[in-house]
Parts: structure tokens; sequence; C-alpha cells
């Protein structure tokens, strides 16, 4: 079920690119199955869509994620 799960996932992502549920789930999945250069594909991506006048703090939470998966790499 992972294939169906990364699609899903990427789905998600690609309807609402800047929804924090689907960013973090569709980056844990893809960290999970080794792909970490993925997920920071995700994860940059995101950063750049997310509106300016964001106010769920996401931009922080997603430059933080990105901080730490390019340290894992």
């Amino acid at each position: 079920m992972l294939k169906e799960a990364d699609f899903a996932y990427r789905q998600a992502w690609a309807l609402c690119p800047y929804s924090p549920e689907a960013i973090f789930r569709c980056a844990n999945l893809l960290v999970d199955q080794q792909r970490k250069f993925d997920a920071l594909v995700v994860a940059e991506t995101a950063a750049r869509v997310i509106p300016a006048d964001d106010i769920s703090n996401t931009k922080a939470q997603v430059d933080n994620l990105i901080r730490t998966l390019k340290a894992q790499q």
C-alpha cells in the first residue's frame, strides 16, 4: 500500500501545496522510504508557495523541516 499512499499524499500536496498536513505527511512518507532528497524537494517547493500572510506558522515549520532534511544528507 506504500505506492498508493505515496500517490495519495502527492495528490493532496499538488491540490494544496501549502497545507501543513499534506507537506509533512508526504515528506514523512518519503523519509520513511529513504527518499530524503524527494522529501526535501517537497519541502522546498512548499516553502516557495506558502502565502506571505500565513498566520499558522507553517512557513517556520517548513523552514525547520528543510534544515533538518539538509542536515541528514
